[in-house]
């Protein structure tokens, strides 16, 4: 069957693109993953070298370097239109649970996976939302994971 594949576009606007937090649970789980690590060295270095590695330049790299996976976590969405538009659903509800996704709410015409971590590490905007609107199914959720997805409907249902 064949399908429209609408274009990939950020739901944020003005300066709330900058800003690269949605919430702080997700700042917490940044914080956590940036932090441990960055101490677990430090404590490492201090007792096999007897250095003080753990600088500002080093936490600011650990910081700066982090970012872009936050980035890559903003709200986005595309639509899938076209009589395959059900296939194309049904592909995506099969494709979820390979990329660590289970099925948590599921309303009239609106579906919601989220990632199957451990609540702390895991945020609402990891969700991957599915909903049926007239002649379109929308597809929302996070930016890299909606990359990885509308790549997959176009290799699954080529022009």
């Amino acid at each position: 069957m064949k399908i429209e594949l609408t274009k990939l576009s950020l739901l944020e606007t003005g300066l709330r693109r900058f800003w690269p937090f949605r919430s702080a649970a997700q700042l917490q789980s940044y914080l956590l993953c940036v932090l441990v690590p960055l101490v677990g060295i430090g404590a490492l270095a201090q007792a096999v070298w007897h250095a003080h590695v753990i600088g500002i330049p080093a936490v600011a790299g650990a910081f700066g370097g982090a970012l872009p996976s936050v980035y890559l976590a903003r709200p986005a969405r595309f639509g899938v239109k076209g009589p395959g538009r059900a296939q194309a659903l049904a592909a995506l509800e099969a494709r979820l649970p390979l990329l660590g996704f289970q099925p948590s709410d599921t309303e009239t015409g609106l579906w919601v996976y989220r990632k199957r971590l451990p609540r702390l590490l895991r945020w609402e905007q990891q969700a991957v939302h599915l909903a049926m609107d007239g002649n379109t199914v929308w597809v929302s959720g996070h930016y890299a994971g909606l990359l990885s997805l509308r790549r997959f409907l176009r290799q699954a249902f080529p022009a």
